[in-house]
């Protein structure tokens, strides 16, 4: 089929493709050429309903905004977890409602919001859905990346900021309610993954840089209570880890009828370490090792809070280039910290262990350590090595470019087969290598 055929399901006609500066050349170029048209539609059509509702003095209230505390201010006692959300439940996940997340309870008469929220504007329209999982015609241990430069490129050129409407009359009630659009403006695409579809963008009171992040409610499949709310667990584990610097910041998230939006902090000048590598080639080891201490610094710091990354990779791993700096991102995979066994697994299919394919039970800590160590590999050799599931059980490794003594014997530890011999955190930063 020709993928030109795909485009009115995605709201995009051949002759706007022909009106752009540069056309995509595959079938995903389209398909997020058209994503980003439809968030420009949908979200001038937003400000139009604003305008419209601030005009005859509606309140428009359908989504509801929930601040995340800053670091002074101490996170929520407890996130308890259900004993119905279990780390491994991946059935039965209920949804709210539409008429529980639109609660007329939540106002106040004079259009102040109870419970600190902030609320105001139309949800569903705030950015497009995003329903074609790119990745299903995929091979299977092909890892997930983002469109090439010359597709954000293409897309960045094409992307406008999306502004507020200003209204010339203002009542107190009106002042009050902030929507998505009175405080962040959004640019072009920046990622692309099975959780959803970032957007790089801005806070406009003061230009913060911001990730946009639109998860489909349809698309999650653990949940947990915050503030009274169900919500993606993403959002509950962010909560419980803020506060390290080697971790992303949660700044904001929004509740909609449809979708959920994350506001994360963006560091600017900075790149994952799958395209530094790429763009580099191999690390030497010293700075190999500055970057492994601060990435052991924020897993241990995650498994503290109860947390579990489970997709620790070189693409969700961001380096500032000016400080040097690295963060780790997405929990999109990520679930809550257990002893016993885990039975489904989230992630990145080069980066699971073998016991995962052998025995399909894998424990939290020894699976991450095993990430680490092909995370670390791959910083020293330039490629991660295993590239199937028949060579992550053959557990050969080769080491093509010149390394030490010292790293190999990490690295070989961190990929023992046997779990049970693999090293903790603490036992990892006690190795001769990391005293270098």
């Amino acid at each position: 089929m020709n993928y030109y055929d795909l485009l009115p399901n995605y709201g995009l006609t051949l002759e706007m493709l022909k009106m752009a500066p540069v056309l995509p050349k595959t079938p995903e170029e389209a398909l997020l050429l058209s994503n980003l048209y439809q968030v420009q539609s949908t979200m001038a059509k937003l400000a139009a309903q604003q305008e419209i509702a601030l005009r005859t003095n509606l309140g428009y209230p359908t989504y509801i905004n929930h601040h995340v505390p800053s670091p002074q201010v101490p996170l929520p006692s407890s996130l308890p977890a259900s004993p119905a959300m279990s780390p491994t439940r991946d059935t039965g996940s209920v949804s709210p409602q539409p008429d529980q997340l639109i609660n007329s309870s939540l106002y106040q008469p004079n259009g102040s919001i109870q419970n600190g929220l902030s609320a105001g504007g139309s949800a569903s329209s705030a950015f497009s859905a995003y329903e074609k999982q790119n990745n299903s015609r995929l091979n299977p241990y092909r890892r997930k990346r983002r469109s090439n430069e010359k597709t954000a490129d293409c897309l960045n050129k094409r992307a406008k900021t999306a502004g507020s409407h200003k209204p010339t009359r203002e009542t107190k009630s009106e002042t009050s309610k902030k929507t998505f659009l009175d405080l962040y403006e959004a640019y072009g695409v920046i990622g692309v993954g099975g959780g959803g579809m970032v957007y790089a963008g801005r806070r406009i009171t003061d230009k913060l840089p911001v990730a946009i992040k639109r998860v489909m409610r349809e698309k999650v499949k653990r949940w947990e209570k915050v503030q009274g709310h169900n919500v993606p667990q993403e959002i509950a584990l962010m909560l419980r880890v803020y506060g390290h610097e080697g971790v992303i910041k949660l700044v904001d998230w929004y509740e909609c009828l449809d979708s959920f939006i994350l506001i994360m902090e963006r560091p600017e000048n900075s790149v994952d370490l799958f395209d530094y590598i790429r763009e580099k080639g191999k690390m030497n080891e010293h700075e190999a090792q500055i970057i492994f201490k601060q990435v052991l610094s924020a897993v241990n710091h995650i498994h503290s809070c109860g947390v579990v990354h489970r997709d620790i990779k070189d693409e969700n791993i961001v380096l500032n280039r000016e400080t040097g700096v690295v963060k780790i991102i997405d929990f999109g995979c990520g679930t809550l910290l257990k002893s016993a066994p885990y039975r489904d697994f989230s992630g990145t299919p080069e980066f699971y262990p073998p016991e995962w394919f052998k025995k399909r039970y894998y424990y939290a800590r020894s699976a991450a350590t095993w990430s680490l160590g092909v995370l670390l590999f791959d910083m020293v050799c330039g490629e991660i090595p295993f590239k199937s599931k028949e060579k992550i059980m053959e557990n050969k490794l080769s080491f093509k470019h010149h390394v030490s003594d010292e790293v190999k014997d990490l690295i070989k530890q961190l990929l023992h087969p046997n779990p049970e011999k693999r090293p903790t955190v603490e036992q990892i930063l006690s190795h001769q290598w990391m005293q270098m």
